[in-house]
């Protein structure tokens, strides 16, 4: 990984191009952007999440802070669970309070680079007039980064307590639209961009990728 950050921010292209003719060093930075591509590429294939190599606290860490007494029916939380939500369980779980709530609206027309979905939540006490300037509407992305899923997971918890839970009245004031796994596909294989490399925080401007199209 330090070596494609190097090939990134052009320190390593750099100081090899003094060393080349100028034909060659022209090229370089194409080169090695494409070289850093086929590394994250390849990590991306084969990195999962492993459970048993997650962090635990001490002992001494854990008598000091218990754990909350809140809980919450979202699949990460299922007794027993040791992995994250899965792009199934994610999409069974919203189909699901998407059928209890009429507040709530599930969008799925948006497709990832790989073909997964990026459901698109639209929560509100007035579905006719998200949109309408009646109301401020508040937009929560998780996940944009598929090795970090604490926000996705919080997105999956906050949906629920919006939907008809006890968090429910603030649609009388607001309406909330969250995408709670804008990179599927980063989520699949536990790495932190989107299927091409592209960083999904970084598209928002130029919505290079069909994943910012969606949010956008």
């Amino acid at each position: 990984m330090t070596a494609i950050r190097l090939m990134a921010d052009g320190r390593l292209s750099g100081v090899v191009s003094r060393l080349l003719p100028g034909h060659v060093s022209r090229l370089l930075p194409s080169l090695l952007a494409g070289l850093g591509f086929l590394i994250l590429s390849g990590l991306s294939a084969t990195a999962q999440f492993d459970p048993a190599k997650a962090y635990k606290e001490s002992a001494a860490v854990t008598a000091r802070f218990a754990e909350p007494a809140t809980r919450h029916d979202t699949p990460a939380f299922a007794p027993g669970k040791p992995d994250f939500t899965s792009q199934d369980e994610m999409m069974a779980f919203l189909e699901t309070l998407a059928r209890r709530s009429p507040l709530l609206k599930l969008e799925r027309d948006g497709r990832s680079q790989q073909g997964r979905e990026i459901p698109v939540l639209v929560l509100s006490a007035s579905q006719a007039r998200v949109g309408d300037g009646a109301r401020p509407v508040v937009l929560i992305i998780g996940q944009q980064h598929g090795n970090e899923p604490a926000g996705g997971e919080a997105a999956l918890a906050l949906a629920q307590m919006l939907a008809g839970g006890p968090l429910a009245g603030l649609l009388d004031t607001v309406d909330v639209v969250i995408a709670p796994r804008a990179n599927p596909d980063g989520a699949a294989a536990f790495v932190r961009a989107l299927a091409d490399g592209i960083d999904a925080n970084r598209d928002h401007t130029l919505l290079r990728t069909p994943e910012a199209r969606v949010l956008a």
